[in-house]
């Protein structure tokens, strides 16, 4: 396993939008300078981020910025000029802004200047300078390296983006870089995709092995490559792979696959090469699919796979243009309504035709992984997790999306809720670190709390009869509470789960067996006798369909006799549970063929509860899947 330090970010290409460049500074004495324009040029704002490491700044003039004595006679960070910086630690500056025009006139006075470098490359120092090599009696670098053309002596060679240099000339004069020197192909990039950016990070070296550039997502812009091979490193900092995040490069797409299927093993780094000009072979290029073309390097959507499907068909699908996560489901006299949580808000598709999926409105929220959605009477109730949002209460009578509310007065976040057939809301995982019960009864969009239990975090649960089953992650068990009483929940018994991590559970019918998942590599769908909670016994436990015994499953839902559950990279399956001494799978849909194995991309959310027996799946990267199953005949039997 292989660990490495990002350097420097060298800028994208375009002159008309925001970019980044990340420069390197070394723990004492070096020389930096920027090629992008600020968008606060503000020396103190700059550097505000990695404030602590900094010890002092310097300009040619002899202007300071000294942090610790409050000192700053330098002002602002000006495109041309370079600055002598001493650091307690080496740290990456980040400095926002647009691209600054290479061929930027730079004034240079007699004597001694700080001048900064504006290409977007790598160049000769020779080459740069030519113009002026008369006027230019020396030029060092911050690691002793010199130009001094009189002797021909050049042991700098390249001059680099983020570095600058001191270099002494005989008069005053004009200098701008020659930038047409510098033959590089413009390519557009991008890395997006997928969840949990946050571990997201790639890099480019060159043939000497130097960093010449790296990102993290979600990033895209254009990049300007030299003829030649690089390598390419993509890295996940948690180890469990990029979870549907792509790089791609001029159409060439990289991502990083959890290899050794350990899912939390730290940074997890994987190697790939890239050769420029790029010569775009377009086919398929995923070697699970059956038209796998091994002299492919660019997808062109072509694959097909095999038949990664069992008495479920699909009817029709709608493509988001960003990760979805969670989906329920409303109906009315005529229609059939799929609500899904997106990562940017909440969406409303009508799907009473069912080939015809048409989105109704979207109503905008913070951008989160974690979405969660319930009904009662004509409206929905939607919360999010790592976000501000509270709790949201849209009219599913106005279909204009006009008519919501936003309510913030008892939390600002929850992971999942459950609303119960008599009208109370159960918010669980969030502001409510266990449960918190809110009455829908008096004014739906104006809810009152009726009461709460912290004891131990929730991350899910559900209610029948006025007993709680809640599912806890973090102890790895299921907790049953007693809430005939809505101001006073009681913890009545709880029992642990084989690997923990228990995600969610429902209950049957008759209230004698739960059902839970755990959403770990490997993890299993398990039912457990709990006719007596206070001796609860695990009757079963089954994995999903396909050969891989370290697929991730993730919600399952109770429908009669059968479990409708989502389970990431192995989509949709459907359980006979009859006796739940013997679970069989009988049905099951792959939504995202492109994945298998591990990881928490594919399939979230699935809702089997529409009156037209559809089922509804959200696979945050394939978006909607409307399916039709025969067993939907059996599911109210």
């Amino acid at each position: 396993m292989k660990k490495y330090i990002f350097i420097i970010i060298l800028p994208f290409c375009s002159f008309a939008q925001n970019t980044t460049q990340n420069i390197l500074l070394d723990s004492g004495w070096s020389i930096f300078s920027t090629h992008i324009i600020p968008n606060n040029n503000n020396i103190v704002d700059i550097f505000d981020s990695i404030i602590n490491d900094v010890i002092i700044i310097k300009d040619i003039n002899g202007n300071v910025y000294w942090p610790e004595f409050g000192l700053n006679s330098i002002g602002s960070i000006e495109v041309g000029n370079a600055y002598q910086i001493k650091m307690h630690n080496e740290s990456i500056l980040t400095v926002y802004g647009q691209q600054a025009d290479c061929n930027t006139i730079i004034d240079l006075n007699m004597g001694w200047n700080l001048i900064g470098y504006l290409p977007l490359s790598d160049s000769f120092i020779e080459d740069q300078f030519q113009s002026i090599v008369e006027n230019v009696l020396i030029i060092k670098d911050d690691s002793g390296n010199i130009y001094w053309p009189e002797f021909s002596i050049n042991s700098i060679t390249n001059l680099s983006p983020g570095a600058g240099y001191q270099i002494k000339v005989s008069s005053d004069l004009e200098f701008s870089y020659n930038c047409n020197s510098i033959i590089c192909n413009e390519y557009n990039y991008s890395c997006d995709g997928g969840t949990w950016q946050s571990e997201v990070s790639w890099a480019i070296y060159n043939e000497n092995e130097t960093l010449i550039y790296s990102g993290t997502a979600p990033e895209e812009g254009v990049i300007c490559l030299e003829d030649g091979c690089y390598s390419v490193y993509t890295s996940d900092s948690y180890g469990d792979g990029w979870q549907g995040n792509v790089l791609n490069i001029g159409g060439i797409p990289f991502t990083n696959e959890n290899l050794d299927g350990c899912s939390s093993c730290g940074p997890e780094t994987q190697i790939f090469e890239l050769c420029t000009p790029i010569n775009l072979v377009y086919g398929c290029t995923d070697e699970l699919a059956i038209n796998f073309n091994l002299n492919a390097n660019s997808d062109d959507g072509t694959c097909t796979y095999p038949e990664n499907n069992l008495d479920m068909e699909l009817i029709s699908y709608y493509d988001f243009d960003e990760t979805i996560n969670d989906v329920w489901g409303y109906s009315t006299n005529n229609n059939e309504y799929a609500l899904i949580g997106t990562n940017e808000g909440f969406s409303v598709i009508d799907i009473s035709v069912p080939d015809l999926p048409v989105e109704m409105f979207f109503i905008e929220g913070q951008n989160t992984t974690w979405r969660d959605i319930k009904t009662w009477e004509n409206y929905a109730y939607i919360v999010c997790d790592n976000c501000n949002d509270g709790l949201l209460i849209v009219d599913l009578d106005d279909m204009s999306g006009q008519t919501y509310f936003i309510n913030t007065e008892f939390f600002n976040k929850a992971h999942n809720i459950f609303i119960d057939e008599n009208g109370f809301l159960y918010a669980f995982g969030g502001n409510p670190y266990g449960v918190m019960i809110l009455n829908l009864n008096n004014d739906p969009t104006n809810p009152t709390i009726e009461g709460s239990n912290d004891t131990f975090y929730l991350h899910d649960g559900m209610v029948k009869s006025d007993t709680l089953w809640g599912a806890s992650t973090s102890s790895g068990e299921f907790i049953i509470y007693d809430v005939s009483d809505k101001t006073n929940p009681i913890i009545m018994s709880s029992h642990p789960t084989p690997g923990g991590v228990t995600h969610n559970c429902w209950i049957s019918n008759d209230g004698n067996t739960l059902f839970t998942t755990q959403e770990y590599s490997g993890g299993y769908i398990r039912s457990y006798d709990v006719s007596d909670i206070y001796d609860i016994e695990m009757l079963d436990q089954i994995q999903s369909w396909s050969q891989f015994t370290d697929v991730v499953p993730h919600n399952t839902h109770v429908i009669g006799n059968y479990l409708v559950t989502s389970y990431y990279t192995d989509g949709i399956t459907i359980i006979d549970a009859s006796n739940p001494s013997n679970l069989i799978e009988v049905a099951y849909f792959d939504t995202s063929p492109q994945y298998q194995g591990d990881g928490y991309f594919g399939c979230w959310g699935a809702y089997p509860y529409l009156p037209s027996g559809l089922i509804l799946a959200t696979d945050r990267q394939n978006g909607l899947h409307v399916l039709s199953t025969p067993y939907s005949e059996l599911f109210n039997d």
